[in-house]
């Protein structure tokens, strides 16, 4: 128990160390991210009153590992998809204050991928077709994952 506490600590000083205190793009500090991911494995690894402190480090290693991801895609995502993806997956995956950075991160690289369809669909069908639909399920949704993958647009 003991070691398992050990590994928590050096987990969350490393996370700590890397940590910047000002602002940056992704909405949050690192350090409001690091909280909101305690928050989350606690309430995910928390029962009864006791926490289960292995899940609980494995969960704060994934959710590091997670903002990771964002903070490499998002600069990917901005420049390419036109600054609409990641405030979509900001917005859809905080809740009551709390970001999910797991769900951030499954998000933004789906609406990478959404993205890149599209682009291809724009290759392969009318333009002013798919600009049509593109307009009419981006005001929709706000997601490019679900403008792609919305049934029967692109064939013919």
């Amino acid at each position: 128990m003991f070691t398992i506490k050990l590994k928590h600590l050096f987990v969350v000083l490393l996370f700590l160390s890397n940590s910047a205190h000002s602002e940056d793009t992704l909405g949050k500090t690192k350090d409001e991210f690091m909280n909101d991911s305690r928050q989350i494995c606690d309430s995910q690894w928390r029962k009864r009153g006791i926490l289960n402190e292995s899940m609980y480090a494995y969960c704060m290693n994934k959710k590091i590992e997670n903002y990771k991801e964002i903070s490499y895609l998002k600069p990917i995502a901005d420049k390419d998809f036109s600054e609409t993806a990641y405030p979509y997956c900001y917005d859809e995956w905080t809740k009551r204050g709390l970001s999910d950075t797991r769900m951030i991160s499954y998000c933004l690289k789906n609406e990478i991928e959404g993205i890149k369809d599209v682009r291809y669909y724009y290759e392969k069908y009318d333009n002013s077709e798919v600009q049509r639909i593109v307009n009419t399920y981006m005001t929709r949704s706000g997601s490019w994952h679900f403008t792609a993958y919305m049934p029967a647009l692109f064939t013919s």
